[in-house]
């Protein structure tokens, strides 16, 4: 799509830097393209040629526009989805054009165009470095999330986030508007508002009575069960002015101590159940002595204006609330420390973004040393709602079922593990009625996923992705409405939040427009990390004038503005060169018949061009009374998906293993089946000594997949190689035989044994060593319009499925194209 570069502001330019139009143009051209892509290395052609812009680092605009031009005959290799890398600037009617932008693109990037344009021109001596601030692509949307949740709430909470209140008066003002609704639904315990609030102010009693007040500087630890028990404690912990510590009676004995000791808490409340292990803890931690309370879950009712005077508590809005502690690189856990201006910013945007109402009852899944749990509880009893915690890990996921329906639960959130393991365990006709909204976060969710949702909840039910992380809570949401088109294999996490901007960033820290790492712009991020001043110094940063917070994870903006999650920054999946979203891979092979739940993960392979080369591997769960093949799951894959996002193995496993977060476990998956590779390449005990151009073949093959011997009969690609690897076969045989064997013939005999035989065949008399053309491609008159290129963009699109499928889909396409070539693509 061409877009006409403005005249006036460009030969203002042109001539304050004293340099051709066309020049500054390519100049500006190359600017904006980085701002748009991130990458550093910008080619623009002309009708000449092309030139190369280096734009590592920044100098002045005069420096750039004036700079001798680098010739480049080549044109950008564009890595998968990288866009705008065939730019050129050329005549037009009237003036300068630019062509070769996408045109979902073109809008914004002509508006983009003429901005830079007017702020080079305005000072050529300014630095290139953050010309355009923000971008025409970039700027928000307003989102009406609450419309699909039936409106706006109307009643007010009784609190506002970023005033005087805290946690503890907004759960004062519940108690005072709603004493006899339900607040918490548990296994141990079922609690109105008013009951809730008399267990709290008695736990309170207790430990001022055993350690005094706190004074709103304190930390009070708790280990006790997921549950009634867990909510009056941690209510307690905060109105006694202490910041909330969790720790999880499932976690070994010695990492609670760490965070015991860490934490330097100068109380503990526990339950009667977890009373061993917290004298064991507090020993391990070096704090024998340590003061233990327990929690009162049941209390004599108070007076209701007692009561909630009695709850306002003694802390600040800017006090710390709690310390969650999540991994740490060194492997020692690291504390999240968030204040309670903060938990009420994060909770007044879930109400709202969910028209959360007293009718609503919310689930409580994961630990309370977890931020979901956070924003659930929270988001329930300062709104009065019911909060209706449930134990997984104790009770099972056949429990979870039954405490949704008997408490009619209305808003589901898990990470999606957890709700595919919930929905399997229903059966293909279950359902749980009650559910209004599924809220997944904290993993990839595919589109396989709101299908289930469709299945199985309420027909009206909101499907919801979020994105967030322990230092900011929920960032980003895609909600999605009961007949939204599902466009994407792997789910958007959407806009961000009212209060929060989420800038994209190249690895200089600049901003880009389509794909960067994660900055989390808001006043409301995260106090720091607990004890780590120069770890919250990396990660909490000032930008663009707004505290912010770097994530590590990498994102992609879509023109509507919703954001693609694509992973981690240090982590990003790459195979052969081309990025995979794995949960396009995942969603696949979860809609196959027979197929209950599937996990899609990259691990390191020992086929590869280099040590960090990744392989994909699939495990699979069958649906309740099926049967699956694995060989069958992967060839039907391979009809579906590129080569190279076929999984090298498909795995059935019993189930899906489980972290301590309700995540998939990846570490605990078994380890993919190395296929057994015999001693020597051998005919049979009775054929007598191997055949030499077997021998040969499989040399190429040890070569390529770094192996010692191979057996004659197994395929190629069920060592472990693929069309990378193959590539590496046709040339090292053609190093041997003198001439080069197609990718066809190479797809259509992945065995050994079976390609000898084709090459026999085709020139009897060919041995190594003899005339090596004789034992070259079979060109035969039916194969003459297929060249060995076409044979090689057929490879890269269409391999490492079965042997007989393969040979099927090759012969197909070889006769629809009728000599026409395919485009390859070219991995980044």
């Amino acid at each position: 799509m061409a877009i006409v570069a403005p005249s006036a502001v460009l030969d203002e330019l042109a001539r304050a830097c004293d340099v051709p139009a066309d020049q500054a143009a390519r100049a500006a051209v190359a600017l904006l393209a980085r701002r748009y892509t991130g990458r550093a290395a910008q080619t623009v052609r002309t009708p000449d040629g092309a030139v190369h812009f280096d734009l590592t680092v920044d100098g002045s605009v005069r420096d750039l526009v004036t700079a001798p031009a680098i010739d480049s005959t080549e044109r950008l290799s564009p890595g998968e989805g990288d866009q705008l890398t065939d730019l050129a600037v050329l005549p037009g009617d009237g003036g300068l054009v630019v062509v070769g932008c996408p045109a979902e693109l073109a809008g914004a990037f002509a508006v983009d165009l003429a901005a830079l344009l007017s702020v080079m021109a305005a000072d050529p001596g300014q630095s290139t470095a953050d010309l355009l601030p923000e971008s025409a692509y970039e700027r928000g949307r307003s989102v009406d999330r609450a419309a699909l949740h039936g409106g706006s709430r109307r009643e007010p909470t009784g609190w506002e986030p970023g005033s005087a209140d805290t946690i503890c008066t907004a759960f004062a003002a519940q108690v005072a508007r709603h004493p006899d609704r339900a607040a918490v639904l548990a296994d141990d315990g079922e609690l109105t508002y008013r009951q809730l609030g008399s267990a709290v102010a008695a736990t309170v009693a207790a430990v001022r009575d055993a350690v005094g007040d706190s004074g709103g500087a304190g930390r009070a630890a708790l280990l006790c069960r997921h549950g009634a028990t867990t909510v009056v404690g941690l209510l307690a912990a905060l109105a006694g002015g202490r910041a909330y510590v969790p720790l999880e009676p499932s976690f070994p004995a010695g990492r609670l101590a760490h965070i015991l000791a860490d934490s330097d808490a100068d109380v503990l409340l526990i339950d009667a159940a977890h009373a061993d292990l917290a004298h064991r803890v507090a020993a391990e931690a070096g704090r024998p002595d340590l003061t233990m309370v327990h929690i009162e879950v049941t209390a004599p009712a108070a007076e209701l204006d007692e009561l909630v005077a009695a709850l306002l508590g003694r802390a600040a809005p800017d006090d710390p609330a709690y310390l969650l502690y999540t991994s740490g690189s060194t492997g020692a856990p690291k504390a999240v420390v968030q204040s309670h201006r903060n938990v009420l910013f994060g909770v007044a945007n879930h109400i709202r973004n969910f028209a959360i109402s007293p009718a609503d009852r919310t689930s409580v899944l994961t630990s309370f040393g977890y931020d979901m749990a956070v924003t659930d509880l929270f988001g329930a009893i300062l709104c009065g709602a019911a909060a209706v915690p449930s134990d997984i890990r104790e009770h099972g996921l056949g429990h979870l079922a039954q405490t949704i329906a008997r408490h009619g639960v209305t808003i589901y959130h898990s990470p999606p593990t957890v709700y595919r393991y919930l929905l399997a365990g229903l059966g293909p006709d279950g359902r749980l009625p009650s559910v209004r909204a599924v809220l997944l976060g904290g993993e990839e969710v595919t589109r396989h996923d709101v299908e289930l949702c469709r299945r199985h909840f309420a027909a009206g039910a909101v499907f919801v992705n979020g994105y967030g992380t322990t230092e900011i809570s929920f960032a980003a949401q895609h909600h999605l409405a009961p007949d939204a088109p599902l466009d994407h294999a792997v789910v958007p996490i959407g806009h961000p939040l009212d209060g929060i901007d989420v800038v994209l960033v190249d690895a200089a820290g600049r901003p880009v427009c389509l794909t960067g790492e994660v900055v989390v712009r808001c006043a409301h991020v995260a106090l720091g990390y607990w004890g780590r001043p120069e770890l919250t110094a990396s990660r909490f940063r000032e930008h663009g004038g707004s505290r912010a917070y770097w994530t590590g994870d990498v994102a992609r903006r879509l023109p509507d503005g919703r954001l693609v999650f694509l992973g981690r920054a240090d982590r990003l999946v790459k195979i052969r060169g081309y990025r995979v979203e794995l949960g396009e891979v995942e969603s696949r092979l979860a809609a196959l018949p027979g197929v209950g739940q599937a996990a899609v993960v990259a691990r390191s392979s020992r086929h590869g061009t280099g040590p960090e080369a990744k392989e994909i591997i699939a495990y699979t769960v069958a649906a309740g009374g099926a049967e699956v093949d694995p060989g069958s799951l992967r060839a039907a894959l391979a009809e579906l998906l590129p080569d190279y996002m076929v999984p090298r193995a498909v795995i059935v496993v019993d189930a899906l293993p489980m972290g301590d977060t309700g995540k998939l476990d990846v570490r605990a998956l078994p380890e993919p089946p190395v296929a057994a590779v015999p001693a020597q390449v051998r005919r049979s005990a009775a054929a007598g000594e191997p055949d030499p151009l077997e021998q040969v073949i499989a040399a190429a093959w040890c070569a390529a997949l770094g192996v010692d011997a191979v057996d004659r009969r197994t395929s190629f690609f069920d060592v472990g190689g693929h069309s990378l690897l193959l590539a590496l076969v046709q040339e090292r045989l053609q190093a041997v035989l003198g001439e080069r064997i197609s990718m066809i013939r190479l797809l259509e005999f992945p065995t050994v044994a079976g390609l000898a035989a084709h090459l026999r065949a085709a020139r009897p008399a060919a041995r190594p060593g003899h005339d090596a053309r004789s034992v070259a491609d079979d060109r035969s008159a039916a194969d003459a319009p297929i060249t060995d290129e076409q044979s090689t963009a057929d490879s890269w699109t269409a391999l490492d499925a079965g042997q007989s499928q393969l040979a099927d889909r090759m012969r197909r396409r070889r006769a629809a194209r009728q000599g026409s070539a395919d485009r390859v693509e070219t991995p980044s």
